[in-house]
């Protein structure tokens, strides 16, 4: 527009230099493309220094996020050890005492049994194997018995030697039977008692 109102001017005018003109015009296009070009790198490399900025903000905020999820992660972990640290020393208290308490408790009964036997035995009686050795003195005296009936029977009255004979063998013997029978019977309970554990002692 500009070189045809310069060519419509150099027709009235003939000072008018069209050419120079032209390129004057020319010259203050390219100007014009240049400044306009100019501002649109000037805007778009702020817009992008502008995108650059929002992008490190963001990679901060995110970088920062990842550290605050990893230093709460690590604080969770450490609660979480503390925590099964503590119940497993509370279970291993628990369990030391309750071995405690059994080990307090067999000693408890052993030393009531202990005691409840000696209370029970009497004096000079320590268990079944004094009452069986007794049953066994007892067996073992019956010979001396037996001669001690047959010499008082020979000392006794007026009989002949034939009727102390009788009497003595029929009256110690009889004696010595029945005494032998019921050693046997209660030296049998005994033995049976303490083989079943069902002794007692009064």
């Amino acid at each position: 527009a500009q070189k045809a109102w310069n060519w419509i001017k150099s027709l009235f005018d003939d000072s008018i230099d069209l050419e120079t003109e032209n390129k004057l015009v020319e010259q203050q296009k390219q100007d014009a493309i240049a400044r306009i070009e100019d501002e649109q790198q000037r805007k778009l490399a702020q817009r992008e220094a502008q995108r650059e900025a929002e992008r490190r903000r963001a990679a901060a905020i995110h970088e920062a996020t990842l550290v605050e999820i990893g230093r709460e992660n690590l604080a969770k972990h450490r609660e979480l050890d503390t925590e099964y640290a503590q119940r497993m020393a509370q279970n291993e208290a628990e369990l030391a005492k309750a071995r405690q308490e059994w080990r307090e408790a067999i000693e408890a009964a052993r030393k009531k049994r202990e005691a409840k036997e000696a209370e029970a035995a009497p004096e000079g009686l320590e268990g079944p194997d004094d009452l069986i050795n007794k049953a066994r003195e007892a067996l073992a005296g019956l010979g001396d018995l037996v001669h001690q009936e047959a010499q008082k029977i020979g000392v006794r009255g007026t009989f002949n030697a034939a009727a102390i004979q009788g009497l003595a063998a029929g009256d110690a013997a009889d004696r010595t039977a029945k005494a032998t029978e019921e050693t046997a019977k209660n030296t049998k309970k005994l033995l049976q008692a303490a083989q079943t554990g069902g002794l007692t002692f009064a």
